[in-house]
């Protein structure tokens, strides 16, 4: 598959599947937080990153949800929202 790094705006499928990507490499602790000798990472920094990622890109994780809620008021009305799990 061929991309032009000019079209791959952010938003774009591709930034989704690299940030689906470092969420995996995340939760399978051989991201860049857990590769680095010096970075002392916490499971709070994981967890926050991990939530950052996925509620900047839209893409699911085991701690976020995005939830579709429609209002019948005057049309038709989509809203989306995530949000993290407590």
């Amino acid at each position: 598959m061929c991309i032009d790094p000019a079209e791959a705006t952010e938003g774009t499928l591709l930034h989704s599947l690299g940030a689906r990507r470092m969420i995996r490499d995340l939760e399978e602790k051989r991201s860049y937080l857990h590769l680095d000798g010096k970075n002392k990472a916490t499971s709070e920094d994981i967890n926050k990153e991990i939530i950052r990622l996925s509620t900047s890109y839209s893409v699911l994780s085991p701690l976020t949800a995005f939830i579709g809620v429609e209002e019948r008021n005057e049309g038709k009305f989509v809203f989306f929202f995530g949000f993290e799990f407590p």
